[in-house]
This record gives C-alpha cells, sequence and structure tokens, in this order.
C-alpha cells in the first residue's frame, strides 16, 4: 500500500470567515473518503487558492454570487463514483460503504457547513480515475 500526498497552496495569504473547528472537520473527512477510495493506495492532493466566481458561473450554480472566493481542492486517484450516486452523495444518510465503516453524513456535514459560511461545494468524480471535491468560501479581505 502506497499513498503519495501533495499539498499545493496560494503564494500570498488568503482568509475567509469559516468556523476553523468545522472546517478542520470537512478537510479530515474529505481525505478519509479519498483514503478509502485508495485501498491499494493512490495519490491525495490538496490544494489552495484564490478563484472568482463570474456571472456566468453564478447563473449555471443556485445560490452563488459571484466574486473572490477562497478555493480548497481534495482530489485523489481512487475509484470515482458511478454517475448515479454521484447524484446522492450530499443526501444524509447517504453511504456506499459497509456496516460500521460509514454513517453517511460526512459529505452531507461538508456540504452544510460550506452552505451555513456562505459558500459552495462541488464534486467531480469519473469511476476508476478519481474524485475532487471543491470548495469555495468567500474571501474575507485583510482580518
Amino acid at each position: 500500500y502506497k499513498l503519495v500526498t501533495g499539498v499545493q497552496t496560494c503564494a500570498l495569504p488568503i482568509f475567509a470567515v469559516v468556523d476553523p473547528v468545522e472546517l478542520e472537520s470537512v478537510l479530515l473527512n474529505l481525505c478519509e473518503n479519498a483514503r478509502d477510495a485508495m485501498p491499494d493506495g493512490g495519490r491525495l492532493i490538496i490544494e489552495t487558492g484564490l478563484r472568482y466566481l463570474d456571472e456566468e458561473y453564478a447563473v449555471e450554480h443556485a445560490n452563488v454570487a459571484p466574486g473572490l472566493y477562497v478555493m480548497m481542492a481534495v482530489s485523489d486517484t481512487g475509484s470515482g463514483i458511478a454517475p448515479d450516486v454521484l447524484r446522492r452523495v450530499f443526501e444524509p444518510f447517504f453511504t456506499t460503504k459497509g456496516p460500521g465503516t460509514g454513517t453517511g453524513l460526512g459529505l452531507s456535514m461538508a456540504y452544510g457547513i460550506v452552505k451555513q459560511s456562505r459558500g459552495h461545494i462541488t464534486i467531480h468524480s469519473e469511476p476508476d480515475k478519481g474524485t475532487t471535491v471543491t470548495i469555495y468560501l468567500p474571501q474575507k479581505s485583510g482580518i
């Protein structure tokens, strides 16, 4: 079993208003999901940066205001998620893990925490290629 990790960070200090304990819980859950998707090893990458979500993006995604966002993405090279399952991943208590290994609350909790912080969360996945969960939190200038 070999797990290769990497962190890509933004060169400038960036800030978002979010409960740090809740954000830690979200990131830990995303990393645990990535690990579970790679039982034979793989790559786990955590990326941070600053992104501008424009008017067009906001129109295509309900409840997203255009503007600057702190972006955090967790990517893996794991098993990926089938499209029929992908549609349900943010539902509370939905899980594909066996009994005793998952509650189905991790991604729904992440969704709730991000929304509570006026943010946005997306998930892109392809079976046998991996998954990327991207979180956008409104950028806060000069804390």
